[in-house]
């Protein structure tokens, strides 16, 4: 713990985050270990659908500039004050 304690911020963050993720994995490839067993050739499902279904998509940030985003709010409230 103090080799992360001594790295940089954002490296350490990565890797406690990186972390997590695997623990996450760790704990879901126990609980379809569980599963496994009751599957049949009907309700099979391989283990990478079933992390994917059980971990939610990861949010992607709009990196645009202010100006832009707001240059296009400015072309849709055109759009809904024109007359249909």
């Amino acid at each position: 713990m103090s080799y992360i304690m001594k790295m940089p911020y954002r490296s350490a963050a990565k890797l406690i985050i990186k972390a997590a993720e695997q623990n996450t994995k760790d704990l879901l490839f126990k609980l379809y270990n569980s599963i496994y067993p009751n599957m049949g050739k009907k309700t099979f499902v391989s283990f990478d659908e079933f992390y994917k279904k059980a971990v939610p998509k990861k949010i992607e940030l709009d990196t645009r500039s202010k100006d832009e985003i707001m240059q296009e709010i400015k072309i849709i409230q055109r759009r809904f004050e024109q007359p249909q």
